[in-house]
């Protein structure tokens, strides 16, 4: 949950509790992922143009 949020978010939006998660379900799972992985790359991108002062 730490490292993919929008990925267990999805995941928690598209399980049902009678047939799991289906195969429209996966898709939104995927694009929780892809939110994933844009939102850790925007931020190492933002971080290598402007750097801390520290």
């Amino acid at each position: 949950m730490i490292f993919l949020p929008w990925t267990a978010l999805a995941y928690v939006a598209a399980w049902a509790p009678t047939g799991g998660v289906s195969a429209i379900g996966w898709f939104v799972v995927a694009f929780g992922f892809i939110l994933d992985i844009a939102s850790y790359s925007s931020r190492a991108a933002q971080q290598r143009i402007q750097p801390s002062a520290a």
